[in-house]
């Protein structure tokens, strides 16, 4: 099989339009929807429930030593953190992803 040069700048052309995702980045695409539930939460109770999903999510990525963050993604992971944390402050809670137990 012979592999062009044009095939080559095709496929460079398509996987940069497209992006290469990697698991780091469908890990980060996961906490989207816990920062949709966090900023619609309205009282403490509810972002302590999202803060409690957050722990849960991170412990289990955070012992996944599959690749570490890239600089891309590290800037993505701390705005989404401190997207969940400013909706969590809204809500009444701590300005932190800790888990809040007092009353």
């Amino acid at each position: 099989m012979k592999f062009s040069l044009a095939a080559a700048v095709f496929a460079a052309s398509v996987l940069s339009a497209t992006g290469c995702r990697s698991k780091t980045d469908s890990k980060l695409d996961s906490l989207m929807p816990l920062l949709d539930r966090m900023c619609a939460c309205h009282d403490k109770a509810c972002g302590t429930a999202v803060a409690g999903d957050y722990q849960a999510w991170f412990q289990v990525n955070a012992n996944d030593k599959s690749g570490a963050l890239d600089s891309r993604q590290a800037e993505r992971f701390d705005q989404i953190v401190g997207a969940m944390q400013a909706c969590r402050e809204k809500a009444g809670g701590p300005g932190s992803m800790l888990v809040d137990t007092t009353p």
